[in-house]
C-alpha cells in the first residue's frame, strides 16, 4: 500500500475548521507508530496546530481483546481526558475519513527545557507543582 500525500490532503483539511489556508508545514520527529506529525502554519495567524496523519489506522498494539483503531483511540482518548480536565492538545479537525486529525500544538520545547530557561523559583515551584496535578488528576480518574 502506497503512502498518502499528505500534502494534498491537509490543505483541505484545515478549510473544515474556519477557512484558514496553511502558509508552510514541517515535518515533526516521528514516533514509534504508523502515524506521521506535521506542524501547520497559517497565512496570517501566528497560531500552529499539528497534523496527525495515519496511512494505517490497524492497531499493532493490541494484545488481546477487541482491537479499537489508532485514530478512534486518539479522538476518544482526548475526549475521555478532556472531560476530565486533563490538559492534553484539543481536537480541531476530525478528518478520519482521509485520514488526518488537525490537534492543538503544545509547542517544541520539552518540559525539561522550560524548567531550564524559567525565570526564577516560584515559576519553576508552579510548574512542577502543575505537572504533578496533572498526573494526580489522571490517577484519580
Amino acid at each position: 500500500m502506497a503512502a498518502k500525500d499528505f500534502t494534498k490532503i491537509l490543505p483541505n483539511v484545515v478549510n473544515r475548521w474556519d477557512g484558514r489556508r496553511i502558509r508552510t508545514f514541517a515535518a515533526l520527529t516521528p514516533d514509534a507508530s504508523k502515524r506521521r506529525y506535521y506542524r501547520l502554519f497559517f497565512e496570517g495567524l501566528e497560531q500552529t496546530a499539528v497534523a496527525m496523519c495515519f496511512d494505517s489506522v490497524s492497531s499493532p498494539e493490541a494484545g488481546g481483546g477487541e482491537s479499537v483503531d489508532a485514530d478512534r483511540a486518539a479522538v476518544e482518548l482526548t475526549q475521555f481526558f478532556l472531560t476530565h480536565d486533563v490538559r492534553v492538545p484539543r481536537l480541531y479537525v476530525d478528518a478520519r475519513d482521509v485520514g488526518v486529525l488537525l490537534i492543538e500544538d503544545f509547542g517544541d520545547a520539552p518540559l525539561f527545557s522550560v524548567f531550564e530557561t524559567a525565570a526564577g523559583d516560584d515559576i519553576v515551584t508552579n510548574l512542577y507543582r502543575e505537572s504533578i496535578n496533572q498526573i494526580m488528576r489522571i490517577q484519580r480518574i
